[in-house]
């Protein structure tokens, strides 16, 4: 009996012994846990310039954009430019045919030297009939039927150079010229062709003063306005952005959707050329200081997105509203102060409360 005793004694001490054994590893597994620090790095929020823009791609055309039409009826004999081609003013970009018009002044010019011959040999008579008059060899009704005679041949006279004038002018509208400086933009006829007065031919496009065209969706509309500055930016230079402003706002009205068109006028920067593509972002709004942060410092949590402040080592959390973005950092809205240190690197494994080893600070 004695013996049994003395076992049991032995057994409830060693099971006692392994309880507290367990409860110590347990104690030292929340100690642990307690004093393990994320390694993260940080930064300061700092104030920076920060601007609200709208972004679009457009196109560069031409302000002065002349459209040429033939001036007179007639085949088209020769085509002298075409698209892309650079032209002076006055140069010749098609010729029609012209010999009717020609016949047409040949004979004007011949039914003025036949009318002139009349009219010398007319007033000859005249002269005549005045100095028989004043001798009385001829009646003065005589007279004044030669005067009256004379004056009709100057009428026709008149008027045969009227339609020589006339036969020159359709002549010249044969050929047909460019009205300014330019690049042909568009080619309307070919050798062959025949042409009215009035039918398109050519359309010309200048250089000099540009209109660059930027469409954007009815979502914006009451954002726009007259006069906001624009920075353009053709893809031929993507590094070099010229400013202009907005010059005009036309709405574009479609089967399924409700849109506009904004136009920035300005002088040509340079080879800036018509059709070119353009990239434009519309200055909407400065603000000289606004809190930023790097953009991996916001992480998302359920309660919104987040950026952990860290003081004393340890990461407070802060539901913040974020703004413009621009070089991957952020504008924070609220909640965040200039000067707080904030989590950049390892944002995303803290939670509130967190211990926190700081490996580097970022500048």
């Amino acid at each position: 009996m004695r013996y049994y005793w003395i076992s049991l004694g032995l057994v409830l001490v060693l099971s006692g012994c392994g309880k507290s054994d367990d409860g110590a590893k347990k104690d030292a597994g929340a100690a642990a846990k307690m004093e393990r620090k994320t390694p993260i790095t940080t930064v300061q929020a700092k104030l920076e310039p920060v601007r609200v823009t709208e972004e679009s791609a457009g196109q560069v055309e031409s302000k002065s954009a002349p459209l040429i039409s033939a001036e007179t009826a007639g085949q088209v004999v020769n085509v002298l430019v075409d698209v892309g081609s650079s032209v002076k003013a006055g140069q010749t970009l098609a010729v029609l045919e012209s010999q009717d018009y020609k016949l047409a002044r040949s004979s004007a010019e011949a039914d003025v030297k036949r009318l002139q011959s009349l009219i010398d040999s007319q007033r000859r008579q005249v002269d005549r009939y005045r100095d028989m008059v004043a001798e009385k060899f001829v009646t003065q009704s005589v007279f004044d039927e030669a005067k009256s005679q004379l004056g009709a041949l100057e009428e026709q006279l008149s008027s045969a150079r009227n339609t020589v004038q006339v036969a020159e002018l359709n002549l010249a509208k044969t050929t047909i010229t460019a009205p300014i400086a330019g690049q042909v933009e568009q080619r309307m006829i070919a050798a062959g062709n025949f042409v009215k007065a009035g039918d398109p031919a050519f359309r010309l496009s200048t250089r000099g003063n540009l209109r660059i065209r930027l469409p954007f969706p009815e979502t914006v509309a009451g954002r726009l306005h007259v006069g906001l500055p624009v920075e353009l930016a053709i893809a031929t230079a993507p590094d070099t952005t010229i400013t202009g402003k907005i010059s005009e706002i036309q709405p574009v009205i479609g089967n399924s959707n409700r849109a506009m068109n904004v136009f920035v006028e300005m002088e040509n920067p340079g080879q800036w050329q018509p059709g070119a593509s353009v990239k434009a972002k519309v200055i909407l709004e400065e603000r000289a200081a606004a809190v930023m942060v790097p953009e991996i410092s916001v992480v998302r949590r359920p309660a919104g997105d987040v950026v952990y402040v860290i003081v004393q080592n340890k990461a407070q959390q802060r539901v913040v509203k974020t703004g413009q973005k621009r070089d991957g950092m952020v504008e924070i809205l609220d909640n965040i102060k200039v000067g707080e240190t904030i989590a950049v690197d390892g944002a995303g494994f803290l939670t509130e409360g967190a211990n926190v080893e700081i490996q580097d600070v970022k500048s």
